[in-house]
């Protein structure tokens, strides 16, 4: 038996008083745990929303890294898209100039041709003017219709014999309506080859 405040305490007492402070510090224990426990948990939250944070910046400065290179790639086909619509202007203006050019040059032209045609229908009126033959009777080569006055008259010899229709015998050439030619196919024809005809305009 002890004595506490003057109070008389039995063994009993004093077991039944350790017993509780036992369970108490036991209670304090456990309780201290989970708090540890929860602590932990909280750590491991926290590390975990750390590293997801830092998981997160690396992809959004990966994304950014990414974006920038593709940026630098969409200006330099920008700038090329642009050099290359210049030179296609300048191409396009340099054509602009040569149709320019081609035009003004044919407008010369065509001014040139102009007065060339004024001048060949003043010189067409002048051939249209009725000529006036000389007087007598006499003939001409006929070329087509005879003038008016002249009247028509041919003469021809086929199948001329001579020695060869080489170039040397027979001279293929036309006066208006009159000719010397082969008979047929040069040299159609076995020794027989010439071929004359005249037409005249007479009166």
């Amino acid at each position: 038996v002890s004595k506490k405040g003057g109070t008389a305490v039995s063994v009993e007492e004093l077991r039944e008083l350790l017993m509780d402070s036992v369970k108490n510090t036991i209670s304090l224990t456990a309780l201290a745990e989970q708090q540890t426990q929860k602590m932990e948990k909280v750590m491991n939250s926290l590390e975990q929303a750390e590293k997801n944070i830092d998981d997160l910046k690396e992809q959004v400065e990966k994304n950014i890294d990414d974006l920038k290179e593709k940026l630098i790639s969409s200006e330099k086909r920008l700038v090329e898209q642009i050099e290359m619509i210049n030179q296609e202007n300048e191409d396009t203006q340099t054509s602009v100039d040569s149709i320019e050019e081609t035009v003004t040059e044919l407008e010369g032209k065509a001014k040139n041709l102009s007065t060339n045609v004024e001048n060949l229908d003043i010189k067409v009126e002048a051939l249209s003017v009725v000529e006036t033959w000389p007087e007598g009777s006499y003939c001409i080569l006929a070329s087509g219709t005879c003038p008016e006055g002249f009247t028509r008259f041919e003469g021809y010899m086929k199948a001329i014999r001579t020695y060869s229709s080489n170039s040397n015998y027979i001279k293929t050439s036309n006066f208006g309506s009159s000719f010397f030619r082969c008979h047929g196919n040069c040299g159609q024809y076995h020794d027989y080859y010439g071929e004359i005809l005249i037409a005249s305009c007479c009166k």
